[in-house]
């Protein structure tokens, strides 16, 4: 090598991880456990949620999320799981989707986000709206 040479030898290059790190469930339930449910990551940008109900429906680490704004104008983020009988909530595909590669967000969620299993609502703050039986304000998509 030359003083002003830039490149690399093979020797000076570290090996990559085992094949089996890329493909495996334990590790990723691992790094599921470790990382993603640890602490926050950014799923997406305040800007695609600009308007009052707008909805971004995204995966993470294999759980179904929503992102809210709501009627205060504050993002909040759910699980997509109606807590009556576990139904998804919003069914749309999640974001990042190729079939809508330029969409910003899922859509409007309007006033409430209701089950289509049971028709249990929730509005946008996640606190329950209406349900067969239930009082309001008695559970959240949270609890």
């Amino acid at each position: 090598m030359t003083p002003g040479d830039t490149s690399v030898s093979a020797a000076d290059l570290k090996p990559t991880l085992a094949p089996h790190f890329y493909a495996s469930d334990r590790v990723f339930a691992r790094e599921t456990q470790h990382i993603f449910h640890r602490q926050w990551f950014c799923v997406g940008r305040a800007e695609q949620l600009p308007e009052k109900g707008d909805c971004l429906h995204v995966e993470v680490a294999g759980e179904s999320v929503l992102v809210l704004c709501g009627r205060d104008g504050a993002l909040r983020a759910f699980y997509n799981v109606c807590r009556h009988r576990g139904s998804q909530l919003v069914r749309e595909l999640p974001l990042p989707d190729v079939a809508k590669p330029a969409a910003r967000n899922t859509g409007r969620a309007g006033a409430a986000i209701i089950c289509p299993y049971h028709a249990w609502a929730y509005n946008l703050d996640g606190t329950l709206r209406a349900a067969p039986c239930v009082k309001a304000g008695q559970m959240t998509m949270a609890d």
